[in-house]
């Protein structure tokens, strides 16, 4: 089992999320806690990390096996994430 860890300007990009977006989000986010390569997750290619899809947002973060941790990076609109 992974543990999921963000920072302080994941926090804020959550408190910008309606209530309904929200709960869809943390619910996928959770499940990287079981399996953090789920299908539809892609390895990013201008940086490191890997992105999954939650409708038109998209959570950003990177896997750390050797110490079973999820770091997350960005979560974001789709339009704006990669900024």
């Amino acid at each position: 089992m992974y543990k999921i860890l963000y920072s302080e300007k994941v926090k804020k990009e959550f408190d910008d999320l309606d209530n309904k977006t929200y709960l869809k989000i943390r619910q996928r986010i959770f499940s990287l806690e079981e399996n953090p390569r789920p299908v539809g997750s892609l390895k990013l290619e201008k940086e490191e990390g890997y992105r999954i899809r939650q409708g038109d947002y998209r959570i950003l973060y990177e896997i750390d096996d050797t110490n079973k941790i999820v770091r997350l990076l960005r979560i974001g609109h789709r339009k704006d994430v990669y900024r």
